[in-house]
């Protein structure tokens, strides 16, 4: 996020679209592509079994599911919270002797914490209501959106309402949240 906020490069564009697929694509096409991947016969798959670690029906393979699809936007909100910060801040920290990971430690982060944060929790939020992706890549271990479907497919609206509420009342909380710690407090003297 830092480099794509501070530098220009070749391939910025496509790595910035590269960034924001996930955004725009269904996230049912999202699983699939994520099972291809990562699935049993898949390099990526045959790779993380020989370390012991499986991706489909399993926890790695809900959290990467999940992170594939909300990642962008955790991105995208420190991107623009490394672009709030004046340059000149770390230009001046730099010439006061400060190193460049001391300038990036001490101003640059301190400064652009909001922008992170921000993104942070959007991404939490995106990945709490998965469901495409982490349905076909990682039926199991269960979350929240899978078992609202399950519940409203097999037992209709009535055994999904409890789970859904849950479902609302945590994403309310972290957009009033995310509305609270996103937002500078106004200055009195204005």
């Amino acid at each position: 996020a830092y480099l794509l906020a501070r530098r220009e490069f070749r391939g910025k564009r496509l790595v910035e679209g590269l960034i924001d697929l996930p955004l725009v694509i269904p996230h049912t096409a999202a699983g699939v592509a994520l099972l291809m991947a990562f699935g049993r016969r898949a390099p990526l798959g045959r790779l993380g079994a020989a370390v012991g670690l499986s991706f489909t029906d399993s926890l790695a393979g809900t959290v990467a599911a999940m992170l594939f699809v909300s990642l962008p936007l955790l991105v995208n909100g420190a991107r623009e919270g490394f672009r709030a910060v004046d340059p000149e801040l770390e230009r001046v920290a730099l010439t006061l002797g400060a190193d460049p990971w001391q300038a990036f430690a001490l101003v640059t982060l301190p400064l652009a914490w909001r922008g992170i944060l921000s993104g942070a929790l959007m991404m939490w939020a995106r990945g709490l209501s998965e469901f495409g992706a982490v349905a076909i890549l990682s039926y199991h271990p269960k979350i929240i959106p899978v078992l609202v479907y399950e519940r409203f497919a097999g037992f209709g609206l009535a055994a999904a309402r409890p789970v859904a509420v849950i479902l609302l009342i945590a994403a309310m909380f972290v957009f009033v949240l995310l509305r609270s710690v996103g937002r500078p407090k106004s200055d009195d003297a204005q």
